[in-house]
């Protein structure tokens, strides 16, 4: 897949495109099979196992998410909704979970407060909007929360 494809398929720029194929390159991850002069270069992916083989003491270890210790689903899903963007501390969840709300229900309000007025929100501030949010839904009736 060229560059321009990529960028097509994600929705990114070219440029941005290219430059990730250059990263890879220069990380060893693609391997140049062809230069091609006025078209495309053509790459061969090479997989994590290759790629450690080729560049032993190079890999690095997983980055662990903050609710990973606690293996709380929940922390995973609110993640998983914000597109990657928010990180939310094992704390922020039991607050949450004290307004007696089934996991599902917390990250279909989470989705919908966060598609409107929380998308305005830095990453770093979103979970405490949202506690504050779960308080002004709480305190507008049971009937809202369920």
């Amino acid at each position: 897949m060229s560059a321009t494809q990529a960028a097509n398929h994600f929705n990114i720029s070219r440029s941005t495109a290219s430059r990730a194929y250059t990263e890879l390159h220069e990380s060893g991850f693609f391997k140049l099979l062809e230069y091609g002069q006025f078209d495309s270069n053509v790459y061969e992916a090479l997989t994590h196992k290759e790629w450690c083989k080729a560049y032993p003491d190079q890999c690095v270890i997983r980055e662990e998410l903050p609710w990973t210790a606690e293996n709380d689903p929940l922390g995973s899903q609110l993640w998983a909704v914000s597109g990657g963007k928010v990180k939310f501390k094992q704390f922020q969840i039991d607050l949450y979970r004290q307004f007696s709300l089934p996991d599902n229900e917390i990250v279909a309000v989470f989705k919908e407060w966060r598609e409107g007025v929380g998308r305005w929100r830095q990453a770093r501030n979103v979970p405490k909007h949202f506690l504050k949010h779960l308080r002004v839904l709480d305190g507008e009736g049971a009937k809202v929360l369920s």
